[in-house]
């Protein structure tokens, strides 16, 4: 394998389990160009001021984060409106706070959103 090559090699990521929507749930990590689509699409979004499409979206970043028993995002298995009528507004919002905080905080912002 060469330099570049390892160099551009996906890492593996270990799952991180955050505390949010009233349990503990693995979290998958993204990529840095991943997170910046997303807080790019939530801009426009705001931008847009369609609150059933930002609430869709960020119920779907969720289920995206969230890994079910085999390893594969919940987005596979879960609609995000089912996320919706389940979790109220502030669990939904304090969920994608938790996902961003494993994010860019690594363990540190797991451990930082089970506070939360």
């Amino acid at each position: 394998m060469t330099l570049k090559n390892k160099l551009l090699a996906p890492p593996k990521r270990k799952p991180i389990q955050v505390e949010m929507l009233e349990s503990q749930f693995p979290v998958q990590r993204m990529s840095t160009a991943r997170l910046g689509e997303i807080d790019a699409e939530m801009a426009e979004l705001r931008d847009k001021s369609v609150a059933e499409d930002i609430n869709l979206y960020t119920a779907g970043v969720i289920l995206d984060s969230i890994l079910d028993e085999e390893g594969k995002p919940m987005s596979e298995s879960v609609e995000s409106q089912q996320l919706l009528e389940t979790y109220d507004p502030g669990q939904i919002a304090a969920a994608l706070n938790a996902v961003f905080q494993a994010n860019y905080g690594g363990q540190e912002g797991a451990e930082a959103a089970k506070k939360d």
